[in-house]
């Protein structure tokens, strides 16, 4: 029982965060918003390619070869993390049914609520460190690249501040919903 608990305490900050992460990634008018409007066309035709079931690099002719091989890539750190939320959310169901439901919601949400202090750090130093861990070396382009002109390290930064904020209303509403349900 304890045991669960903390695996379900562990565990829900990662779901809050794919949670937020799923309801911006796909969402065209979400990335409108903080996007060279350029573009927006080509974000677009990755919003459909990430959604199919497409195997193949994408043929987008603004990007090279290699920039259409890391979005491939991309496709893939998707799946897999897709694959991962599938078993955490699972095993978060057993943490809630089976755990103290009061304290892994309540700590949970807490943890979640503590995770942008990461952005005291360097965010190139966390974009490189992801990037590194998940890709296997094309993710780097000259400064000239269609990529980079598209979807600067800003795009990133601006990305990861609205993920942090709607991760953190997430928190706080599964805090005020744990608090008025004591009463």
């Amino acid at each position: 029982m304890k045991l669960l608990t903390i695996v379900g305490i562990l565990i829900i900050p990662l779901c809050i965060y794919f949670f937020a992460f799923d309801s911006m990634m796909y969402d065209i008018s979400f990335h409108k918003s903080i996007l060279n409007p350029e573009a927006v066309e080509t974000t677009k035709e990755l919003i459909a390619y990430y959604s199919n079931n497409e195997w193949n690099a994408p043929a987008i002719p603004e990007f090279t070869v290699q920039e259409n091989s890391h979005l491939l890539d991309v496709k893939k750190v998707l799946l897999k993390l897709d694959y991962l939320k599938i078993i955490l959310f699972t095993v978060l169901a057993f943490a809630l049914a089976y755990g103290d439901r009061r304290r892994i919601l309540f700590y949970g949400s807490i943890l979640a609520l503590l995770v942008p202090l990461l952005s005291f750090l360097s965010f190139n130093m966390l974009f490189d460190t992801m990037h590194r861990a998940f890709f296997e070396g094309n993710w780097t382009f000259g400064l000239e690249s269609v990529m980079l002109k598209y979807y600067p390290q800003e795009y990133f930064a601006q990305f990861a501040l609205v993920l942090a904020g709607r991760a953190a209303s997430l928190s706080v509403i599964i805090l005020m919903a744990l608090r008025k349900s004591s009463k």
